[in-house]
């Protein structure tokens, strides 16, 4: 970590990144033996830090750092604030309400009743479920399904 420069945490992936590639490079039969263990080991460790920097380095790597919308807003004028805020709520709504869409009508119907507050019991009499608890098991599966359409786009 001294010697590269290296947080804990990109330190502690390098060397766990080293020890696995060394692994699979003997099982493989890669290492040759031209060296000793500890130099193979140290080269390969080192190529993986170069590899690093040359990532960091790049325009790439300016993808993965992402910034929330609400350390975001700390730099905006206060008056821009609310309207960006107001937009990316106005986002959030549409989306669910297309994915709410998507799950059907009656979780959606359930989901929107859970939404506003009223228990599994007040649910059931106004869906007509026999039981609280069919309509438990049945708002858990609506709210899977919402996930997975969440996740697949």
């Amino acid at each position: 970590m001294n010697k590269h420069s290296l947080p804990y945490e990109e330190a502690f992936d390098l060397y766990s990144d080293t020890i696995i590639s060394a692994i699979e490079k003997i099982v493989s039969g890669s290492f040759q033996g031209r060296s000793s263990l500890k130099t193979w080991i140290y080269q390969i460790f080192h190529n993986k830090y170069v590899d690093l920097i040359r990532k960091m380095s790049t325009n790439k790597s300016s993808i993965h750092k992402t910034l929330s919308i609400s350390d975001s807003l700390f730099w905006i004028a206060d008056s821009s604030k609310t309207i960006i805020q107001q937009l990316a709520d106005k986002t959030d709504w549409t989306v669910l309400r297309e994915k709410l869409n998507q799950i059907g009508d009656n979780c959606r119907q359930m989901l929107m009743l859970w939404a506003d507050g009223y228990s599994d019991k007040e649910i059931a009499r106004s869906m007509e479920y026999k039981t609280s608890d069919v309509v438990k098991t049945t708002r858990l599966r609506c709210l899977e399904k919402l996930k997975q359409l969440y996740r697949s786009s």
